[in-house]
């Protein structure tokens, strides 16, 4: 039996260790200010005979906000920790961290009339067991 990949649980526990202003969703937004990982379609993928797969798994970071400088600096602050991290292990064995590259800078990608979309992209390269 394949162990769950728990790379996005290490993810969320290593933002969530900062304490920011917004509560950290996986994969969706609340309806009020939040902050979520969402996965996006990834690139690159090796897969090895004994099914051991080198990845590179794409990964934004959203933060839908009512004030739009705490959200640009909020998410400004983690974009700088996070191009900076250079060790994100599994808990259950599941992956190797390899690496990560930042993809886009934290930007505005919208607004309506109560609230901010901001976001940025990271590329995490991983090795993934089975």
């Amino acid at each position: 039996m394949a162990k769950e990949l728990d790379f996005i649980d290490r993810l969320a526990d290593f933002i969530d260790s900062y304490k920011f202003p917004y509560p950290l969703l996986i994969n969706t937004l609340d309806t009020k200010d939040s902050m979520a990982i969402m996965t996006l379609p990834s690139g690159e993928e090796t897969v090895f005979l004994d099914g051991t797969r080198d990845k590179i798994i794409n990964i934004a970071i959203d933060i839908k906000a009512s004030k739009s400088v705490q959200a640009y600096q909020t998410l400004n602050l983690l974009f700088q920790l996070l191009e900076n991290v250079n060790s994100l292990p599994s808990q259950n064995g599941s992956y190797d961290f390899n690496g990560i590259t930042t993809t886009n800078a934290p930007s505005m990608i919208g607004k309506d009339e109560h609230y901010e979309l901001w976001e940025c992209t990271f590329a995490f390269d991983l090795t993934i067991y089975n």
